[in-house]
């Protein structure tokens, strides 16, 4: 009798977590963000750890939703992607679970689907509202990341260890396109330029030969390399973002610092301009937009987070804030919210901090 009350307990527990990621996604946007939407907010800069959540091992990646940030979704080595309302509260809402160790999260335009992959070699999109999987696409090799195409929902760039990338239409589980870099893991891909018919790929740096195809352009639509020779230092790079006015995108190096390139061909590399004070060799460290592309956001190997003032042509004003040591492992992830004074960071120690004015 004790174990069917404990089954009907979780059973009620697991439907009401769905209902209320319905209703946050569907109907009613949290307050918080409401009123800041219509005072016209510009987010800034928190100042202290307002509260914590935590997975069961370290936490790779942290994404909010589209457009305006109602739940957060994280991905961890501990085989699981968990949605969270942090906006009020600290609480996980739904749970998708891997067999292997979350790499890569991305989320659809309309923030209906999640889409997750990592060392179990599976692309899982999952519907969001009810935590069923939409979509299971397997592959011979671990998933390292995953972009949405700008204007065709139904096309997702997936980048795979073992030099491979695939373009999958979710409408018929098929691939349409394979673009194959020469040599190296894939560690990213990023639409650049604006628009749907060029992005970035980076791959992994390990012989003098494969420097220059450590970022590489790609036509989307024809699956022709457009430059191998964007950047030819000898050092990978983690993690593209595309800047949002459109002008420029960064990548995160191995070198300590973050490239900046021209969006627009022949993509050049910004040599008299970098960020730099953070750590990041041997370790997937991402950076990333807050929304106006004012700051750019690193974390480190030594568990802090640095800002940066992006548009700063001088050395001594670039840094505008570091939290240091937030994280005792680590610091993989750092997200600002899109509307609120709130940003959230993740590390190798499990824990996703939250920050607060």
């Amino acid at each position: 009798m004790a174990k069917t009350t404990s089954t009907e307990n979780q059973k009620k527990d697991t439907t009401a977590a769905k209902t209320e990621v319905s209703r946050i996604i569907n109907l009613d946007m949290p307050q918080r963000i409401l009123s800041k939407l219509e005072e016209s907010h510009c987010p800034t800069l928190p100042t202290r750890i307002s509260r914590s959540v935590t997975h069961a091992a370290g936490v790779n990646c942290v994404e909010w939703s589209p457009p305006y940030g109602q739940l957060l979704a994280s991905g961890s080595l501990d085989q699981t992607v968990k949605i969270w309302n942090v906006i009020n509260a600290e609480e996980c809402l739904a749970t998708i679970d891997h067999t292997g160790g979350v790499k890569a999260l991305q989320w659809s335009s309309d923030s209906h689907q999640l889409a997750s992959g990592g060392l179990d070699q599976q692309l899982l999109v999952t519907d969001v509202e009810t935590t069923s999987t939409i979509h299971r696409l397997k592959h011979p090799s671990t998933l390292s990341a995953l972009k949405y195409h700008p204007s065709e929902p139904s096309l997702l760039l997936a980048s795979y260890h073992k030099s491979t990338i695939l373009c999958w239409d979710l409408r018929t589980e098929s691939v349409v396109h394979t673009y194959r870099p020469p040599s190296g893991d894939v560690l990213d891909v990023e639409f650049i330029a604006g628009d749907d018919v060029t992005f970035a790929s980076s791959q992994t740096v390990s012989t003098q030969g494969s420097m220059d195809n450590s970022v590489m352009i790609w036509d989307f639509r024809t699956a022709a390399p457009l430059s191998h020779q964007v950047y030819t230092e000898a050092y990978s790079c983690t993690c593209i973002r595309m800047h949002p006015g459109g002008s420029c995108f960064v990548a995160q190096t191995h070198g300590d610092y973050v490239a900046i390139f021209d969006s627009f061909k022949p993509w050049k590399l910004h040599r008299h301009k970098r960020f730099e004070g953070h750590q990041s060799a041997g370790y997937n460290i991402k950076c990333r937009f807050n929304y106006d592309g004012s700051k750019l956001f690193s974390g480190s190997v030594d568990g802090s987070i640095h800002v940066y003032n992006f548009y700063s042509s001088k050395t001594d004003t670039m840094k505008a804030k570091t939290y240091h040591r937030v994280h005792r492992e680590p610091c993989t992830d750092v997200a600002m919210h899109p509307v609120l004074d709130i940003m959230v960071s993740c590390g190798w120690d499990g824990v996703i901090n939250i920050f607060e004015r």
